[in-house]
C-alpha cells in the first residue's frame, strides 16, 4: 500500500524534507523508474518562490520537497493546500506537541493515513485540504 503509485492521484505532492532528507525513499516508495528520475532531477538545494511560504526543490513538475517558511505552519496548510494536493506532514513540524491528528484532525484538513513509529506514536500523516 505505501508503495503504490500516487502520482496520478493529485495535482502536487507536497513533501517535508526538513525531518530527514525524503527524496531516496520517496524513489524507492513510488518505485520511481531511474532512468525516468535522471530526466526530471535539476538538483536539490531549496529555493523560494517555487510555491508561496515554501522553500522546496522540485522534482518534475508536480513534487517538492521542503519546508514551509512561516512558524504558524497549520494555517499554511489550511491557506495554501486544495482536495487535490497531497501533503505529507511530520508530527512535531507541523502537528504540534503530541497532538494526535488521526484521533483529532485539524479543522480544514482531511487525514488520509498515518504513519506510526515503532513506539506507536504518530510520525507522517499524509494530509490533503477537507473541501
Amino acid at each position: 500500500e505505501y508503495r503504490r503509485p500516487i502520482n496520478n492521484d493529485y495535482q502536487r505532492i507536497i513533501i517535508n524534507n526538513t525531518y530527514q532528507p525524503a527524496l531516496i525513499p520517496y524513489l524507492f516508495w513510488t518505485q520511481t523508474d531511474p532512468g525516468s528520475f535522471h530526466q526530471k532531477f535539476t538538483g536539490d538545494r531549496p529555493q523560494d518562490g517555487l510555491l508561496p511560504g515554501f522553500s522546496s526543490f522540485a522534482l518534475g513538475e508536480k513534487t517538492y520537497f521542503g519546508s514551509i517558511h512561516q512558524p504558524d505552519k497549520l494555517s499554511w496548510l489550511r491557506e495554501n493546500l486544495t482536495s487535490a494536493d497531497l501533503y505529507l506532514a511530520f508530527q512535531l513540524h507541523e502537528a504540534p506537541g503530541d497532538w494526535n491528528w488521526e484521533k483529532e484532525p485539524p479543522e480544514g484538513l482531511k487525514i488520509l493515513k498515518t504513519v506510526y513509529d515503532p513506539w506507536n506514536e504518530p510520525l507522517v500523516y499524509w494530509i490533503t485540504k477537507d473541501e
